[in-house]
């Protein structure tokens, strides 16, 4: 998956689910950096998990929450 989808999903969870954070960072007009940094990290992340000999479904799964869908407010 690209950073752009992850971006896109990212910013639809985080108004959704974390809405007194997205407002904050929209206000502050570091909305889109910080999605965009949530969604390298994740790939980074990610990264590290699959040299280490997890499969690709294996690091999404632990690092998508981590990053991109942290947990309802």
């Amino acid at each position: 998956m690209n950073l752009e989808n992850w971006i896109s999903q990212a910013r639809r969870h985080w108004k959704e689910f974390q809405p007194t954070r997205y407002e904050a960072l929209l206000r502050a007009g570091i909305l889109e950096s910080e999605l965009r940094i949530a969604a390298e990290r994740t790939h980074d992340e990610m990264s590290a998990f699959e040299q280490n000999g997890f499969t690709t479904h294996e690091a999404w799964e632990r690092v998508r929450e981590e990053y991109l869908f942290p947990p309802q407010e």
